[in-house]
């Protein structure tokens, strides 16, 4: 799994065009998030509970998710976010992805809805 993450995390930077190597990805079980991002500590964290379930495209999408956050140096999904995440995927691409993750998070959870 690590493998798989530090491989996926250099693409993702390399896609949005961040180039910091001090940062760093850690599992960490979540409540409420997929994922987070500290400009603090420079650490995105995944939830290693849903983490585990989505394949490369989905996990990819989720660091560049957090990569956009930390490039654009906000927590925001303003109109900064969007358009950079509009230059890497369609909106048809961000809803199919994002569908599946959602699904993973279903997947995952112990409380059947």
């Amino acid at each position: 799994m690590k493998q798989r993450i530090e491989k996926l995390l250099h693409e993702a930077m390399k896609l949005v065009g961040v180039e910091d190597n001090t940062l760093r990805v850690v599992l960490f079980p979540m409540k409420h998030k997929i994922a987070s991002i500290s400009f603090r500590t420079k650490i995105i964290r995944l939830n290693k509970n849903i983490i585990q379930n989505l394949d490369d495209e989905a996990l990819r999408y989720v660091l560049i998710h957090e990569l956009i956050h930390y490039k654009t140096k906000s927590v925001q999904h303003d109109t900064r976010f969007w358009e950079e995440l509009g230059k890497l995927y369609s909106k048809e691409e961000i809803l199919e992805i994002e569908k599946r993750i959602i699904n993973s998070v279903y997947t995952s959870s112990k409380h059947p809805l």
